[in-house]
């Protein structure tokens, strides 16, 4: 099912069928098969609401954050109404890959309310602590996200700087508030997920930080036409803003110790 969304994605983007890009697009979506299973088999909520989740995981991580980073940091999005098109054109396949692959994948018979763990999940905390919170997990993505950029640095910005590649790097002004919006984006997406696991700590880290890297980083970076010479260097970047970002929201906004077991 992915591969033939993926297979149709490149048809409508008027990209090549070459046996190179056919073959990222099996490795695309093996990767991200293998991820959901493993995922959709630790939700506890009803079929419906692992489609909607995976959805909107999917959309806000592969696709949104992403074009929102690209349409600063590349000239693939000439103005606000390419950016437009392609994220009205990503948003419906993310809805159909999201939907098919939550029905397809998921044979629990658990059919607990999204609802009822949402508000469950709500109650535990103030709405004083749970602003604080949202404004800390958003807020420490940049950091996390500087750091790790500063350090493959060396390696990636004499790409960045040569405009004939079409990579760029904006302004600290424009760098800044872009990424708080980015780490906000990202919360809202990511708390649903949290709430639909059957709470551990370790699972919650493994389903936040795999969700931020394979379909917001491997898939991306594979199918990227970036030049190769970088990419291995983003990847590792990347992995570990996830990693260290995923520690950062089990414990932010993840469930308290007291309720954790489940």
């Amino acid at each position: 099912m992915l591969f033939s969304l993926e297979l149709i994605y490149r048809f409508l983007s008027g990209e090549s069928f070459s046996a190179y890009n056919v073959s990222l697009d099996i490795s695309v979506s093996v990767i991200l098969t293998f991820f959901l299973v493993w995922l959709v088999a630790k939700m506890a909520v009803r079929p419906f609401h692992v489609a909607l989740i995976v959805t909107l995981s999917l959309f806000v991580i592969r696709y949104l954050n992403n074009m929102i980073e690209g349409y600063f940091f590349t000239s693939v999005f000439p103005d606000a109404g390419t950016f437009a098109f392609a994220l009205i054109f990503s948003a419906i396949f993310g809805t159909a890959a999201g939907f098919s692959t939550g029905y397809i994948l998921f044979k629990s018979d658990n059919r607990e309310s999204l609802a009822s763990r949402i508000s469950s999940y709500i109650l535990e905390r103030s709405a004083k602590s749970w602003a604080v919170r949202i404004a800390a997990a958003s807020l420490v993505y940049f950091p996390i996200y500087f750091l790790f950029g500063m350090i493959v640095s060396p390696f990636v910005y004499p790409y960045y700087s040569n405009p004939d590649i079409g990579l760029k790097i904006p302004s600290f002004t424009v760098m800044i508030p872009l990424e708080f919006l980015r780490g906000f984006i990202y919360v809202i997406a990511l708390i649903p997920l949290l709430v639909s696991i059957r709470w551990s700590r370790w699972t919650a880290f493994i389903a936040v930080s795999m969700m931020l890297f394979v379909p917001g980083a491997l898939i991306p970076l594979i199918q990227a036409p970036l030049p190769a010479q970088i990419i291995p260097f983003h990847l590792s970047e990347i992995l570990a803003d996830s990693l260290v970002y995923g520690v950062a929201l089990v414990y932010i906004i993840g469930r308290p110790k007291t309720s954790a077991a489940e």
